[in-house]
């Protein structure tokens, strides 16, 4: 599962996450070996075909990440943390605003973390842009 804040003004614009092509996201996941093929943003509704899901917490749309943005996610990280524990995925965390607003960590290094629900439920901080 990818968590992240809010989506940015061009993917709530063309309707779909990460939209802007040279995003590292697309990149990232298939060099991961999530994806077969680098896919492009419009083709992002392939990733339910190889079982990945992708979670905003704060839901509206903006340049950046706003306080008002902020608050409304810790709010819905709190939701997330509790299906989290339930349903035990591993969770990719997209940005460090992100992985601070839901755990409170500053400077957390990019890769896989220490921290975790349960101990099926690692984190992984990845790249937001």
């Amino acid at each position: 599962m990818f968590c992240g804040i809010n989506p940015g003004l061009s993917s709530a614009h063309q309707g779909y996450p990460f939209a802007n092509g040279s995003n590292r996201f697309w990149k990232v996941i298939h060099q991961a070996g999530f994806t077969e093929s680098q896919l492009a943003p419009e083709q992002w509704q392939q990733l339910k075909d190889n079982w990945l899901r992708h979670y905003r917490a704060g839901g509206a749309p903006d340049g950046g990440g706003q306080r008002a943005v902020a608050r409304r996610a810790a709010q819905r990280w709190r939701v997330l943390q509790e299906k989290i524990l339930r349903y035990q995925p591993r969770a990719a965390i997209l940005g460090k605003q992100a992985f601070a607003t839901a755990f409170g960590v500053k400077n957390a290094p990019q890769g896989k973390q220490a921290l975790t629900l349960k101990p099926r439920c690692g984190y992984c901080l990845t790249p937001a842009d």
